[in-house]
């Protein structure tokens, strides 16, 4: 089976985008839980390369799997229906839009996916094979132990782009590769897609981050990371286990990093074992100054 997943080719600039390391991430989970199922993944992205529609339909994949953010939500939708009259095969929907707006999506597609994809990514996979019917709209369960899931297939997306063109933040210096090393949020702000969510905030361990760094900084020359976490530092006891392997490795020493935070996650423990660590800057949300506000708001 061929499996193409998608980025849609869009407005979005490389150097306001991140690497897709969500289909990176999925195609790492195909490989490894259907590695005798005789598959081939693709990834196609739209932003760091143009004119992909031609490209996959030149392939005739089996499967399509198209992302996502809301900004990108028209066209995916366009590049779905192109895609359906051009190749004829089943395709899924999955990401943050879809997933608020399903109803919306299954429009253009055969499958939506709410939630995370890799479970329901596989099963798709499985149905479509013994030849099962497949719902339109799934409720992706979530991976209880984000370590179960390989580290993102790097191989098949243009990383070197990315890294190149990284996003702008103040203090941060090129190369710089964004990451994401949680999933989910312990809070509930009603405005969040997290709010919407039915599973806990999940971390991946001090020790796979630290490798993934330890992987950029060896194959690109990376000298910033951005942790694009809802809530990288919220979790003490994890931070505090990646400042000892950053200490151990040297890396505090090789790059500087910036994440985001919620305000009352910043205190001044927690910022000065970042500081030693290599943190230049940290983004908060500041959502209102009007505490009658922010208790609307519930935050």
């Amino acid at each position: 089976m061929k499996i193409a997943l998608v980025v849609p080719e869009s407005n979005l600039k490389l150097n306001d985008a991140c690497a897709p390391l969500n289909l990176a991430y999925l195609a790492s989970y195909v490989r490894k839980y259907c590695s005798n199922a005789n598959v081939d993944v693709k990834i196609f992205d739209g932003v760091a390369h143009k004119n992909i529609k031609e490209k996959v339909v030149s392939w005739m994949p089996d499967l399509i799997g198209l992302t996502a953010t809301t900004p990108q939500a028209p066209f995916t939708y366009t590049l779905a229906d192109f895609l359906k009259k051009e190749c004829n095969c089943f395709i899924v929907i999955g990401g943050v839009h879809a997933s608020a707006l399903p109803q919306e999506a299954s429009q253009h597609c055969d499958c939506v996916v709410v939630g995370e994809g890799e479970k329901a990514f596989v099963e798709i996979i499985k149905k479509l094979q013994n030849n099962e019917p497949v719902q339109k709209i799934i409720e992706g369960q979530y991976v209880e132990n984000l370590d179960d899931i390989p580290s993102p297939a790097f191989d098949l997306i243009d990383l070197r782009s990315y890294i190149e063109h990284g996003p702008p933040f103040p203090g941060l210096e090129s190369p710089i590769m964004s990451m994401m090393t949680s999933r989910g949020c312990p809070f509930r702000c009603p405005f969040c897609h997290n709010s919407f969510r039915n599973f806990p905030p999940r971390w991946f361990s001090a020790q796979r981050v630290v490798d993934e760094i330890l992987f950029f900084i060896k194959e690109y020359g990376v000298k910033s990371i951005f942790f694009n976490d809802d809530e990288f530092i919220v979790n003490k006891k994890r931070l505090k286990e990646i400042a000892v392997l950053f200490e151990k490795y040297g890396i505090n020493k090789q790059i500087v990093w910036g994440c985001q935070a919620r305000v009352n996650s910043i205190d001044e423990e927690t910022l000065i074992l970042a500081k030693t660590m290599g943190c230049v800057v940290i983004s908060p949300g500041f959502e209102s100054a009007v505490p009658r506000l922010l208790e609307f708001l519930k935050c």
